[in-house]
């Protein structure tokens, strides 16, 4: 088991409604004692999601700006997620980084810090940098400035990982899991990238890791319970 006894199960929808209605989602959604269960959906759903969900899950955003307020059309700041009654909030994930390089990712931490949001601080590195051996300086160059005395989450995404059906070995993900969190005070790990039904309880092997981040697989609710006990029930 890894230093945190609760398991993570975080749910990203990106740019795509889910399989079944919202409602439906919610209505046969389990979410076991044990875990964080936290759903990310577009910024169009939130207000839908909140009012639908079960209380037991959590709902988060998939991005934030970096700046408080102002004239920045087609950006959502912190404050107006916390309004809303976001909890967490995903920073940095892959697609963020190289479609909207301009966005200040320390930045969006210390928002979200301010409006008492968790953020889910996405890494990775690219297959190039896996394959010469480069992922434990690559992760380290993009958590470096990050305040560790903030409530945060890291989860390491293998750029060319996501999508793909191609995850690293267990033991090249808890390797690197456990350096994060050597540099992060122990900071919660989570592992994201081809994360489906069939491979949910092998990452229960991976020691360092406490919980995993789940994109197209979690569209569905049947689905997400399906991986959620996969996963857990391995763990134990």
């Amino acid at each position: 088991m890894s230093s945190t006894s609760k398991k993570y199960i975080v749910a990203n929808w990106k740019m795509n409604s889910p399989t079944d209605s919202v409602d439906y989602y919610f209505e046969s959604l389990d979410v076991p004692e044990n875990s964080e269960m936290i759903i990310c959906p577009p910024f169009v759903f939130l207000q839908r999601v909140l009012a639908t969900c079960c209380n037991e899950a959590k709902i988060g955003a998939q991005q934030c700006s970096s700046f408080a307020n102002g004239a920045y059309t087609g950006q959502v700041s912190a404050s107006m997620l916390a309004q809303v009654g976001v909890q967490f909030c995903l920073v940095g994930h892959s697609e963020q980084r190289h479609y909207n390089k301009s966005n200040n990712l320390l930045e969006c931490v210390q928002r979200l810090h301010e409006e008492k949001i968790v953020p889910i601080f996405c890494i990775g590195e690219t297959k190039d940098e896996y394959d010469r051996g480069q992922s434990l300086q690559v992760v380290e160059e993009q958590i470096k400035g990050l305040n560790f005395e903030f409530d945060i989450i890291i989860a390491y995404e293998p750029i060319w990982s996501i999508g793909t059906g191609i995850i690293p070995s267990m033991k090249s993900i808890d390797g690197i899991a456990s350096f994060i969190k050597s540099k992060t005070n122990s900071k919660p790990v989570l592992y994201g990238g081809s994360v489906n039904v069939e491979n949910a309880s092998s990452f229960s092997t991976a020691q360092n890791i406490d919980g995993l981040l789940i994109g197209g697989a979690s569209l569905s609710s049947s689905s997400l319970n399906e991986i959620t006990k996969r996963y857990l029930n391995s763990s134990d």
